[in-house]
Formats: structure tokens, sequence, C-alpha cells
């Protein structure tokens, strides 16, 4: 792999002018196609516009002066060794670039546990600018929200601000409120700060419950009801995710001799883990569940909420006094049921640590 020694001496750039500044560091392209160019000297950064014109070369494979660039482009979110000639106006004109190598000193820029789905900047309301930020696995550490944060606030700004790039310095997370404050500086002149907002969310679990729209009405899919299938199970609990905590807040219903109504509901989201977001596995206690499609009830009627079992046995049993299934490792069995201890149901799915909070009154 070639390792960047004399870049600018042995490469002849026949557009190069007296107007042109050359610099040496890191780069990665932005959402909007801006580039984010870190210079490997003074370690500041700059946002630059790459445009039509403008030559990128790729020479991971020039071993020797002389060999073949290959014409290339940057890649959004992957940082690589560059060489960057800017023209005076400070956009790129022409760029060498080649792989960062793997070392085990590298930091990735997000947890390994956490696998970023979206990030979603909302700006409708200038009081409650909003990122809501959608993830699997395990949730994001605050050096994790500050990197993601940053990333799609200088997107969005280079979008968004008029002038050829801006320069965004983020203040503290306030973790408490979730919010940060934006500084914005343009390349041709003028700064001001914006408050941002974030909220960010287990997409598994967000993709399983489903969608309120803006009456407050659920839009989700959580299987039918009825021994005919014909009529469409809603949830009596109002279901909502922050991170990797879903909470189901049941009002001023009362459980005690009836508590139906809870183990319903979840039986019915711990289904469409399965069904909506293809959980494969779940861990309650130290013991593993797995789903079996062809689960039963005692009478041969099929089970529409939750068909997670024990692995330890063949296939998922609900008969009475001999269950095997995850929702009466939870509740207990018909004949001795019991709420959780706190109302907290703690679970892994897929090796991600997910919690169900349970708000309900006790008769």
């Amino acid at each position: 792999m070639y390792k960047g020694q004399n870049t600018i001496a042995d490469t002849d750039d026949t557009n190069r002018g007296a107007d042109a500044s050359e610099a040496r560091g890191t780069a990665h392209r932005l959402e909007n196609g801006t580039i984010s160019f870190t210079n490997e000297v003074n370690k500041n950064t700059l946002y630059a516009a790459i445009l039509g014109d403008a030559d990128v070369w790729d020479i991971n494979d020039a071993e020797v002066e002389g060999d073949e660039a290959v014409a290339s482009s940057f890649t959004t979110r992957t940082e690589v060794n560059a060489v960057v000639i800017f023209n005076d106006k400070g956009s790129i004109r022409t760029a060498w670039i080649w792989d960062i190598p793997d070392t085990p000193d590298d930091k990735p820029v997000i947890s390994t546990d956490t696998e970023i789905v979206d990030v979603i900047p909302d700006d409708s309301n200038v009081n409650h600018r909003l990122l809501t930020i959608e993830y699997t696995g395990a949730e994001p550490s605050k050096g994790d929200l500050r990197a993601l944060i940053a990333d799609e606030l200088l997107g969005y700004y280079n979008k968004n601000v008029t002038g050829e790039s801006v320069k965004v310095e983020l203040g503290d997370l306030n973790t408490t409120e979730q919010s940060v404050t934006a500084r914005v500086t343009k390349t041709n002149g003028g700064i001001n700060t914006e408050k941002w907002y974030y909220v960010f969310k287990n997409d598994t679990a967000d993709t399983a419950i489903g969608e309120y729209d803006s009456t407050g009405t659920w839009k989700g899919d959580w299987g039918v009801t009825g021994s005919t299938g014909t009529g469409t199970y809603t949830p009596q609990g109002t279901w909502s995710v922050s991170g990797n905590k879903v909470t189901a807040d049941f009002g001023t219903k009362v459980y005690g001799t009836d508590h139906s109504f809870l183990t319903d509901d979840v039986a019915r989201f711990l289904g469409a883990l399965h069904r909506n977001s293809g959980a494969k596995e779940i861990v309650f206690k130290d013991v593993t569940y797995v789903w079996d499609d062809e689960a039963a009830f005692e009478n041969g009627g099929t089970v529409k909420g939750s068909a997670w079992y024990d692995a330890s046995y063949d296939a998922y049993n609900g008969t009475t006094g001999s269950q095997n299934t995850l929702v009466s490792a939870i509740f207990g069995t018909t004949t001795s049921w019991t709420f959780p201890t706190n109302g907290e149901i703690v679970l892994y799915v897929d090796g991600a640590e997910l919690t169900i909070k349970l708000i309900a009154k006790a008769s």
C-alpha cells in the first residue's frame, strides 16, 4: 500500500497556480458533499467545497514514483489520508487520497456495539431544533453522541448556511435535558449560536412498537385478534422508546384479579420484536429464548402474541402448569401471576440490553 511519501513532489499537477495552497492530513465527505479536512500539522479542521472540475486520485496502489493513480472520490463517514490543493476561494482543486491503515491503537468514532441507522435533523420549530438518532445495539456513549451530533450538524450547516463552508463548534452536552449549543462561524464572516435538542432511540424497539400519529392514534402492527383473526390488536397502554428503555404507561388502569391488559400488551410487544424487527434471540434472567414459528396453544389456537420459548426445550409449550415461554417467565403462570419487581423487565435482545418499564396501578 502507498504510504504517502513525497506526494506533492512525485505528482505533476498541471492545473496548479500561484493562487493555490496545499496541505496534508485526513478527510471525509459530509452528507451534503462538503469535504471535512483536518490538517496533520496544526490539527485545524476546515470544510471545503469540491467542485465538478476537481480531480481526486486514489494512490493506494502507487508503490513507486510514476505509478498510475486512479480517479476516485471522497466517501461519506470514511476517513482517508489526503494531500489537498485548494484554490484561492477555499474549494478543493486536486486531491490525492489513500487508506488509513488499521492499527491496534485506532479508536472507532462509534462504539463497536452501536450501529447507527439514521440521524434526522428537524428544524421546523426554531425554539426546539431536534436531532433524532436511531441506532441498534448498545446505547451510544456520551463520546459517541458528541461525534454523531458534530458530524450531522457540520453537514446540516454546510448545506443550509449561505457561503462556501462553515466551522461548527459544539458546547458541552447537557445530558439532563439532552441538548447542545452549536457555534457556527461562516467562512465569509458572521457568527451565530443555535441550541439543538437530541433524542436517541433503539431502532429495534421503535420498529417493533410502530408509530403514533399527530393525534396520538397508534398506527403500528401488533397482529390480529379473535378466533377468526379478523380483529386488529391495539395496545392498551401507551408505548414509547428512549434510548434502550421502553416505557408502557397504562394510565389509570388497575391490575389485580384482572391483569390481562399487562400480559397481553407485553406479549404483543415481544412478538413484534420478532415479527416487525426480526429479533432472533432474547435472554431473560440468564435463560435464552428463541422463536417458534409453529407455536400453538393447548387447544390448538394460533399464538398471536409471543412465541418465544426456552431454547433448552424442543418447542413452545404453553400448557398450563408446564409453560416454557418467555411470557410465563416474566409474569408467572396463569395461576400464579406476579407483577415484575419495580415494573421493570430487563431483556437482552440479540445481545443488546433492553429494559421495559411498566407503569400501572395495583388494586
